[in-house]
């Protein structure tokens, strides 16, 4: 009788999994597209962009689940901005860290248009146009940071620490 009891529970506890865990490897993860607006603050100039992600790898095991490519355009206090690059995100499940690296292409306008001011014929000296290359920068960009953004849901919220952004805030949508 005792072996019937023990063979019977343990036959219960085997049939009665009944939920899956967020590690199954059925898991369908966060969505894959993702548009958001950011702004960056820091003590010397404003910015506002819009960005661009898509997920190109997703795994469950890890301490990077998810591997993407972004990128973004928008505009800071002097002139248009340009930002390709890839990142990573961590967890399955609403929080997430973010990292990212890339290339920023950064152009000073507002530099640019006191150069063309100041060209031309000054006490018989002739001051040429500047070249755009001379406020046009290409540098490294990189972020790390949070973000919010459920497996199942469409909100993004993403806070953090980057380059050229400085500290920046964004809202978008996932699909």
């Amino acid at each position: 009788m005792k072996y019937r009891i023990l063979v019977f529970s343990l036959f219960m506890v085997l049939n009665s999994y009944s939920q899956s865990s967020i590690n199954d490897s059925n898991h369908i993860g966060l969505k894959k597209n993702s548009v958001y607006g950011s702004v960056g603050l820091s003590a010397l100039y404003r910015l506002a962009s819009i960005n661009y992600e898509r997920i190109i790898i997703q795994r469950n095991t890890g301490l990077f689940k998810n591997y993407l490519v972004r990128g973004s355009v928008g505009y800071w206090t002097a002139g248009p901005f340009a930002v390709v690059g890839v990142g990573t995100l961590t967890g399955l499940r609403n929080n997430h860290l973010e990292t990212n690296v890339g290339f920023a292409y950064i152009f000073d306008k507002q530099g640019y248009d006191i150069g063309i001011g100041n060209s031309g014929w000054y006490d018989g000296i002739y001051y040429p146009e500047p070249d755009k290359s001379e406020y046009t920068d290409y540098k490294l960009s990189g972020a790390i940071g949070y973000r919010y953004q459920k497996p199942d849901g469409n909100f993004i919220f993403r806070t953090g620490i980057a380059y050229p952004e400085r500290v920046y805030l964004s809202c978008g949508l996932s699909f």
